[in-house]
């Protein structure tokens, strides 16, 4: 399960705009995941979706860990920029 917050969204439309080549990559562990914006080719271990016109690539140690991944975008002055959270099973 993935919800993207419409900050995230319009966020990653605009970066689509200019680079149609972009996906979310979602790495890390459960204490500590991270998200990316890349322009690479997934590889074998990870799994794709497709979410809203947004690919999405988890790493293999994400999948199945978490229940999903909430993405937002943060405008904070301190926080600039995407934050995730995960689903926890």
């Amino acid at each position: 399960e993935f919800k993207i917050s419409q900050k995230a969204k319009d966020k990653l439309i605009k970066y689509k705009e200019t680079n149609s080549n972009i996906k979310v990559a979602i790495t890390g562990t459960l204490d500590a995941a991270q998200i990316w914006i890349v322009s690479e080719k997934q590889n074998e271990n990870e799994r794709s979706y497709n979410i809203d016109g947004i690919e999405i690539i988890v790493s293999e140690e994400l999948q199945g860990a978490a229940k999903g991944f909430d993405i937002d975008y943060d405008t904070d002055i301190f926080n600039r920029g995407f934050a995730i959270s995960l689903l926890r099973n």
